[in-house]
Protein backbone atom coordinates (compact mmCIF):
# COMPACT_ATOMS: atom_id res chain seq x y z
CA UNK A 1 0.00 0.00 0.00
CA UNK A 2 1.22 3.46 -1.00
CA UNK A 3 1.50 6.25 1.47
CA UNK A 4 -0.18 9.30 0.21
CA UNK A 5 1.04 12.26 1.64
CA UNK A 6 -1.57 15.60 1.82
CA UNK A 7 -1.37 18.90 3.43
CA UNK A 8 -4.39 20.37 4.67
CA UNK A 9 -3.53 24.19 5.25
CA UNK A 10 -6.07 25.06 8.31
CA UNK A 11 -4.18 21.87 10.22
CA UNK A 12 -1.04 23.03 9.41
CA UNK A 13 -1.94 26.61 10.88
CA UNK A 14 -3.66 25.72 13.86
CA UNK A 15 -0.39 23.12 14.84
CA UNK A 16 2.20 26.18 14.06
CA UNK A 17 0.07 27.91 16.43
CA UNK A 18 -0.13 25.55 18.90
CA UNK A 19 3.59 25.13 18.88
CA UNK A 20 4.41 28.20 19.63
CA UNK A 21 2.08 28.94 23.04
CA UNK A 22 3.96 29.02 25.93
CA UNK A 23 3.75 25.67 27.66
CA UNK A 24 1.39 25.96 30.74
CA UNK A 25 3.72 24.64 33.38
CA UNK A 26 6.10 27.53 32.24
CA UNK A 27 3.68 30.05 33.18
CA UNK A 28 1.52 29.03 35.64
CA UNK A 29 2.11 28.99 39.20
CA UNK A 30 2.68 25.91 40.95
CA UNK A 31 -0.95 23.38 41.57
CA UNK A 32 -1.49 22.54 45.22
CA UNK A 33 -0.59 18.88 44.15
CA UNK A 34 2.98 19.97 42.98
CA UNK A 35 3.00 22.01 46.47
CA UNK A 36 2.20 18.67 48.13
CA UNK A 37 4.61 16.33 46.29
CA UNK A 38 7.64 18.85 47.03
CA UNK A 39 6.65 19.22 50.68
CA UNK A 40 6.29 15.00 50.80
CA UNK A 41 9.99 15.09 49.20
CA UNK A 42 10.98 17.88 51.52
CA UNK A 43 9.45 15.77 54.73
CA UNK A 44 11.65 12.77 53.59
CA UNK A 45 14.98 14.79 52.86
CA UNK A 46 14.37 16.40 56.53
CA UNK A 47 13.74 12.75 57.91
CA UNK A 48 16.62 11.26 56.35
CA UNK A 49 19.06 14.20 57.30
CA UNK A 50 18.14 13.97 61.30
CA UNK A 51 16.58 17.59 60.67
CA UNK A 52 14.25 17.73 63.72
CA UNK A 53 13.65 21.55 63.51
CA UNK A 54 12.49 20.76 59.62
CA UNK A 55 10.08 17.67 60.39
CA UNK A 56 8.38 19.94 63.26
CA UNK A 57 7.58 22.96 60.81
CA UNK A 58 5.60 19.79 58.52
CA UNK A 59 3.96 18.12 61.22
CA UNK A 60 0.56 19.44 63.34
CA UNK A 61 -0.09 19.77 66.54
CA UNK A 62 -2.45 16.52 66.21
CA UNK A 63 -0.34 14.38 63.63
CA UNK A 64 -0.27 11.02 64.59
CA UNK A 65 1.86 8.35 63.18
CA UNK A 66 1.05 4.45 62.57
CA UNK A 67 4.09 2.67 61.60
CA UNK A 68 4.28 -1.11 59.75
CA UNK A 69 3.98 -2.80 63.00
CA UNK A 70 0.87 -1.17 64.49
CA UNK A 71 2.61 1.19 67.02
CA UNK A 72 1.37 4.62 66.84
CA UNK A 73 3.57 7.98 67.63
CA UNK A 74 2.22 11.58 68.33
CA UNK A 75 4.05 14.06 67.25
CA UNK A 76 6.75 14.28 70.33
CA UNK A 77 7.34 10.56 69.70
CA UNK A 78 7.63 11.01 66.57
CA UNK A 79 10.35 14.26 66.68
CA UNK A 80 12.21 12.61 69.41
CA UNK A 81 12.62 9.76 66.99
CA UNK A 82 14.44 11.84 64.05
CA UNK A 83 18.24 11.09 63.99
CA UNK A 84 20.18 10.89 60.38
CA UNK A 85 19.56 7.74 58.66
CA UNK A 86 21.98 5.48 57.06
CA UNK A 87 19.34 4.37 54.17
CA UNK A 88 17.77 6.58 51.22
CA UNK A 89 14.67 6.32 50.91
CA UNK A 90 12.83 6.86 47.05
CA UNK A 91 9.41 8.07 46.17
CA UNK A 92 7.22 7.24 43.88
CA UNK A 93 3.66 6.63 42.66
CA UNK A 94 2.38 9.56 44.33
CA UNK A 95 -0.91 10.61 43.71
CA UNK A 96 -2.93 13.20 45.18
CA UNK A 97 -6.81 13.91 46.00
CA UNK A 98 -8.05 17.07 47.93
CA UNK A 99 -11.66 17.55 49.27
CA UNK A 100 -13.88 19.69 48.07
CA UNK A 101 -12.49 23.33 50.16
CA UNK A 102 -9.30 22.41 48.78
CA UNK A 103 -8.05 22.65 52.44
CA UNK A 104 -7.60 18.88 52.86
CA UNK A 105 -5.46 16.16 51.13
CA UNK A 106 -5.15 12.78 51.22
CA UNK A 107 -1.66 11.56 49.17
CA UNK A 108 -0.75 7.96 48.34
CA UNK A 109 2.47 6.76 47.27
CA UNK A 110 5.58 4.11 47.40
CA UNK A 111 8.58 4.75 48.89
CA UNK A 112 11.32 1.81 48.45
CA UNK A 113 14.25 2.23 50.75
CA UNK A 114 17.39 1.29 50.20
CA UNK A 115 20.80 0.78 52.19
CA UNK A 116 24.47 0.05 51.08
CA UNK A 117 22.85 0.06 47.54
CA UNK A 118 20.42 -2.79 48.00
CA UNK A 119 16.60 -2.04 48.55
CA UNK A 120 15.33 -3.53 51.78
CA UNK A 121 11.74 -2.70 52.00
CA UNK A 122 9.20 -0.88 50.26
CA UNK A 123 6.33 0.68 51.49
CA UNK A 124 2.65 2.05 50.41
CA UNK A 125 2.16 4.87 52.46
CA UNK A 126 -0.74 7.53 52.88
CA UNK A 127 -0.18 10.99 54.21
CA UNK A 128 -2.90 13.17 55.28
CA UNK A 129 -2.62 17.10 55.51
CA UNK A 130 -4.21 20.38 56.14
CA UNK A 131 -4.43 23.80 55.67
CA UNK A 132 -3.39 25.37 58.77
CA UNK A 133 -3.23 29.25 58.55
CA UNK A 134 -2.46 28.62 55.08
CA UNK A 135 0.16 26.52 55.36
CA UNK A 136 0.02 22.50 55.04
CA UNK A 137 0.45 20.65 57.59
CA UNK A 138 0.86 16.99 58.32
CA UNK A 139 -1.42 15.39 60.44
CA UNK A 140 -1.32 11.68 59.78
CA UNK A 141 1.09 9.56 57.93
CA UNK A 142 0.92 5.02 58.21
CA UNK A 143 3.12 2.88 56.07
CA UNK A 144 2.37 -0.81 54.67
CA UNK A 145 5.33 -2.96 53.66
CA UNK A 146 4.67 -4.44 50.42
CA UNK A 147 8.04 -6.11 49.34
CA UNK A 148 11.33 -6.42 50.94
Amino acid sequence: MKAVARVVPGFVLVLTAMLSLPSPSSAAPPSQTDTLIRLEAHWIAAILNGDKTAVAAILSKDFKHVLNDGTLLDRAQELAGIKKEPFAIALSDETVDFDSSGDSAVMHGVDTVTEAGKATKRQRWTDVFFKENGTWMAVSAQENVIAP
